[in-house]
């Protein structure tokens, strides 16, 4: 019935190369990494882990220069990390300028949030933006959720779903269906096995479950 929708990769450092997947493939230009327009579909931005000061005004011009090109679904993964990378202060700086990227270009957000929610939450709701956060590789509990549901906040899960131990599954029945996505990050997991656990913990049919992260997706990538 929807054979021809996608298996949605929401957040990937790997290209997949089956054709029933659609990756978002992660570009830091931070670490170095450039736009490639051969990509059907990737996110490009500075991780919080890879700020550099010296040549921060450099990696700004190119994102902009990226956030041009059609091929670059969202920008990400930025966020905040208190046990990475440079003082809070200065990540906070840089990432409220990437919200204000991503909002000139109707862009939604991939975010790397490491003990900092608190303060995701509340520069979101300092700048007033509208534009779709989605907190990838999420495995923190209801209540986090919770906080970050009310404020408009989506979530991305991983590869922890699929292990029967992982309280992540638990968490994975309360988040608005409306506001899932699926992931793989840096593991080599096929992202078919992710679906597959995601549809057996909330008793979805396959099929259902793609095309609700497929309709997610064109919302949040093609707004209006």
């Amino acid at each position: 019935m929807h054979s021809d929708i996608p298996f949605i990769n929401f957040h990937s450092h790997f290209l997949s190369e089956d054709e029933d997947v659609l990756s978002v493939v992660n570009i830091d230009l931070g670490a170095g990494q450039t736009w490639n327009s051969e990509l059907k579909a990737c996110s490009v931005g500075i991780h919080p882990w890879h700020i550099r000061k010296i040549d921060i005004v450099d990696q700004f011009l190119r994102l902009e220069d990226a956030c041009r090109q059609k091929n670059v679904v969202a920008v990400g993964e930025v966020g905040l990390d208190k046990m990475q990378g440079p003082e809070l202060n200065f990540q906070s700086r840089v990432f409220e300028q990437q919200v204000e990227m991503a909002d000139h270009y109707g862009k939604p957000l991939i975010v790397h949030c490491v003990g900092a929610y608190y303060e995701l939450i509340a520069i979101r709701k300092k700048m007033r933006t509208t534009i779709p956060f989605v907190v990838h590789g999420f495995s923190k509990n209801a209540q986090v959720l919770g906080d970050l549901v009310k404020n408009g906040c989506c979530v991305s899960m991983g590869t922890s779903i699929i292990h029967p131990a992982s309280s992540s599954r638990k968490v994975l029945k309360e988040v608005p269906i409306e506001m899932l996505f699926l992931e793989t990050d840096d593991k080599q997991t096929p992202i078919q096995g992710v679906y597959m656990a995601a549809a057996e913990i909330l008793q979805i049919e396959m099929d259902t479950l793609k095309s609700v992260i497929y309709d997610n997706f064109k919302r949040i990538t093609n707004p209006g």
